[in-house]
């Protein structure tokens, strides 16, 4: 018997220092408890016009879901975790 999840867990993700270290610890959290974990992106106008890699928006929708994905599943593996082990959820929005 599988037992439903009791709350939900949100981490903002920007690539920095700091916001991997806030997933790694929203990861953990979400190990240890009876949660769900949802990762939120924002892509602002302002950082697709400094000549980036993700120069429109329809690249950055495309772009980064699976990069953060490969970043969660790297600091999952970094962890000892399985992907299997956390349910996340992944938000890219513009704005």
């Amino acid at each position: 018997m599988t037992s439903e999840k009791k709350w939900t867990l949100v981490v903002g993700l920007d690539f920095s220092e700091c916001g991997t270290k806030a997933l790694r610890q929203a990861l953990q959290m979400a190990h240890r408890g009876d949660g769900v974990l949802h990762i939120a992106h924002a892509v602002t106008q302002a950082d697709m016009g400094k000549g980036d890699e993700l120069a429109t928006q329809e690249t950055a929708l495309e772009q980064l879901p699976p990069m953060i994905t490969r970043m969660v599943l790297s600091q999952m593996e970094h962890l000892g975790m399985e992907y299997e082990d956390v349910p996340v959820g992944l938000h890219v929005r513009l704005g």
